[in-house]
């Protein structure tokens, strides 16, 4: 009797167990919108980057060593004073802050909208983690972002 009892718990929690990993699992679907997200959010920081590095670069009114050394003191107008900044100068890197901020308020607007119209929260934090902690959904994940991508991927 204590067999049949012993037998039965073992299989009613291997049950429970294997429909709670299949709840858990992540679908193709669901992968593929979170790549789809995570694709569109790359493009964003990508660009963001390129404006950031254009910036540094300075142009025919600031070098980017002085770029460099205003960037952190645009606010202060003594040490500004003290590095003998130039009314072009400063215009150039507060017009600088004024659109990179832009840039990430954007990307935070859009980072936002995605999740939440696109793929979920729910959904965007279970295939985060899911790839975070699972090999083969992380592997699953490259192939599909390498498609997204026109990348040619050999699957086995």
């Amino acid at each position: 009797m204590k067999m049949k009892i012993s037998v039965l718990v073992i299989v009613l929690l291997t049950t429970v167990a294997a429909k709670a990993q299949k709840r858990d699992s992540v679908t193709n679907e669901e992968l593929h919108k979170y790549a789809v997200v995570i694709d569109s959010l790359e493009t964003l920081k990508k660009s963001r980057a390129e404006m950031s590095t254009r910036f540094a670069k300075g142009n025919n009114r600031i070098t980017p060593s002085r770029y460099t050394q205003l960037l952190p003191i645009i606010d202060d107008s003594k040490k500004l004073a003290e590095a003998k900044a130039t009314a072009d100068e400063i215009a150039y890197v507060k017009d600088a802050i004024a659109k990179l901020t832009q840039a990430q308020q954007t990307f935070q607007t859009t980072f936002n909208e995605l999740v939440a119209k696109y793929v979920g929260y729910d959904t965007y934090n279970k295939v985060k983690k899911a790839i975070a902690a699972d090999k083969r959904v992380k592997d699953r994940y490259y192939v599909e972002i390498n498609r997204l991508n026109g990348v040619a991927t050999d699957v086995q």
